[in-house]
C-alpha cells in the first residue's frame, strides 16, 4: 500500500545514502510500483510490456539486466463464473473435491469465507473441508494467535505438495491470509476478483510442484468468481465483497479500492483464457497496473469513474504524507530531529488498530488448544482498552467472550459479535 511503500522508500533511501546495497524481490512489481524505487518516469505501456521476464532493474548505471528463468512454465486455463454467493461457490469446490481434487478456495473477506465454509457444510460436505484438531476448519485473520498457528499447520497438512501424497479430495476455504507464506499446493483454485498481481499470487499455490493429479485436474485451472452486476456501480461509492470502497466522516476505506485495476483484471479474463506464467507475467501485470492503461479506462468509462479515482488518488496522497510525518527526517540536525514518546505507536499498516484482549491464564478454544490472546477488528474495539476484563463461558458453538457491553462468540467459523 502507498503508506508503507513511503516508509520503505524512506528507510532504503537512507540505507543507500550510508553506502548500503538492497535488492526487492517481486513476482508482479509493474513499470509504475518499480519507478518508485529506481527513480523516473515509468516507461509507455508498449516498452514496459515488452521489458524481458525476469530483469534485474538497477538504479544506477546499466538500467536492467535480463537473466535466465527456471525454464519451468506453467499454464492455466482462467474460468470465470458471474457471481460471488457463496452457495455457488462451495456447490464447485465440493464437485471438485468430490473428484479427489484438492481444491483451494480464497474468498476476499471473511463474511464470504464463512458464508462459503458454512454452505459446504450445509450441502453434506463436512467430511472434504479441512480439519484443525477436532473440527473442520477454515483460515482467516479472526482468530486466536495459538489457533492461527494450528491453522497455518493444517493448510500445509491439506495441501503439501508432496509427490508421495495421498490422492484425496478435500477443500481449504479462507482470505488473503492463504496467499503467502505457505507451502502449499492446490489441484484447483476458486478465487474472488481481486486485482491481477493479488490475482497472480493466488494462481501461485495452484500447481506449484510438479505431481501427481487426480483425473481432470492434470491441467491447472482456476475459476474467477466475478459481480453479477459488474462494477459501474461501485463507483458511487460502494463496497461488494472486497471491491470498491465505503465513504465514512468524508474518507475513502476498503480492501481493493482500485476499480479501474480490477476492471482492467476482469477485461483480460476474459480477452486471455489461458495464462502461461511466468512467461504472460509481464503482459497481464502491465494490462492491469500501468498509468497509460489506467487513463485509457477512466476516459472510456466517464464522469462517475473519473471522481471515484480521483478520491482514491487523494487517500493515496494523504497515506504518503502521513508516512513522511511518520518516518525520521534523515536530512535534519539531530538536535531537531523528533522521536516518538515512550506510548506512542508508529503503525507498520495505516489505519486503525484494533485492541488485543488477553485470556490469560488460558481456556480451551473450539479446536481443543489453549488460548490466551485473541484481536479484535479496530470497529469493534471502540471505547475498549487491551487490560479490559473478558468474561468467558463455554456455550454449544465455542466461547461466549463479554468485554465491557460488548458480546462476542468465538467458534471454529472464528470471532463474531453478537447482540
Amino acid at each position: 500500500d502507498s503508506y508503507m511503500t513511503e516508509i520503505l522508500k524512506r528507510l532504503l533511501d537512507g540505507h543507500l545514502a550510508a553506502g548500503g546495497y538492497a535488492l526487492l524481490m517481486s513476482a508482479t512489481l509493474g513499470a509504475r510500483a518499480r519507478a518508485r524505487w529506481t527513480g523516473g518516469a515509468p516507461p509507455t505501456f508498449e516498452a514496459a510490456e515488452k521489458a524481458p521476464y525476469p530483469t534485474v532493474w538497477t538504479a544506477e548505471g546499466d538500467p536492467s539486466r535480463t537473466i535466465a528463468h527456471s525454464g519451468r512454465s506453467k499454464t492455466v486455463h482462467m474460468d470465470t463464473i458471474p457471481t460471488m454467493e457463496p452457495r455457488e461457490i462451495a456447490k464447485r469446490a465440493v464437485e471438485a473435491a468430490r473428484r479427489g481434487a484438492r481444491v483451494l478456495v480464497i474468498r476476499n473477506t471473511v463474511s464470504m469465507a464463512v458464508e462459503t465454509w458454512r454452505a459446504a457444510r450445509n450441502a453434506g460436505a463436512g467430511s472434504l473441508l479441512m480439519r484443525a484438531g477436532r473440527q473442520e476448519a477454515l483460515h482467516h485473520g479472526r482468530f486466536a494467535v495459538e489457533d492461527r498457528a494450528l491453522l497455518d499447520e493444517a493448510v500445509e497438512a491439506a495441501l503439501v505438495p508432496n509427490p508421495t501424497r495421498e490422492s484425496l479430495g478435500c477443500i481449504v476455504i479462507g482470505t488473503q491470509t492463504l496467499e503467502q507464506s505457505l507451502d502449499i499446493d492446490a489441484d484447483i483454485v476458486i478465487s474472488d476478483l481481486c486485482p491481477m498481481d493479488v490475482l497472480l499470487q493466488r494462481i501461485g499455490r495452484l500447481h506449484r510442484r510438479e505431481l501427481p493429479r487426480p483425473d481432470g485436474f492434470e491441467t491447472a485451472c482456476a475459476i474467477v468468481s466475478l459481480p453479477d452486476d459488474g462494477l459501474n456501480r461501485l463507483t458511487k461509492p460502494a463496497f461488494h465483497n472486497g471491491l470498491g470502497a465505503w465513504e465514512t466522516g468524508g474518507e475513502f476505506r476498503g480492501i481493493y479500492l482500485d476499480l479501474a485495476g480490477i476492471e482492467l483484471t476482469r477485461r483480460l479474463l476474459h480477452e486471455r483464457p489461458i495464462w502461461c506464467i511466468p512467461e504472460m507475467n509481464r503482459e497481464l501485470v502491465e494490462g492491469a497496473t500501468h498509468p497509460d492503461r489506467i487513463a485509457e479506462l477512466i476516459d472510456e468509462k466517464g464522469e462517475d469513474w473519473d471522481r471515484y479515482d480521483r478520491k482514491v488518488g487523494g487517500v493515496t496522497a494523504a497515506a504518503e504524507m502521513i508516512a513522511r510525518l511518520n518516518a525520521l527526517d534523515r536530512e535534519a540536525a539531530f538536535e531537531d530531529m523528533r522521536f516518538p514518546d515512550s506510548d506512542e505507536r508508529i503503525l507498520t499498516r495505516l489505519g486503525e488498530e484494533g485492541v488485543i484482549l488477553s485470556l490469560e491464564p488460558g481456556v480451551e478454544g473450539p479446536f481443543g488448544r489453549q488460548i490466551t490472546r485473541i484481536a479484535l477488528p479496530a470497529r469493534w474495539s471502540g471505547g475498549i482498552s487491551d487490560d479490559a476484563k473478558v468474561g468467558v463461558t463455554a456455550n454449544g458453538a465455542g466461547l461466549a467472550l463479554r468485554v465491557a457491553d460488548r458480546g462476542f462468540e468465538y467458534s471454529a467459523a472464528g470471532l463474531f459479535r453478537v447482540p
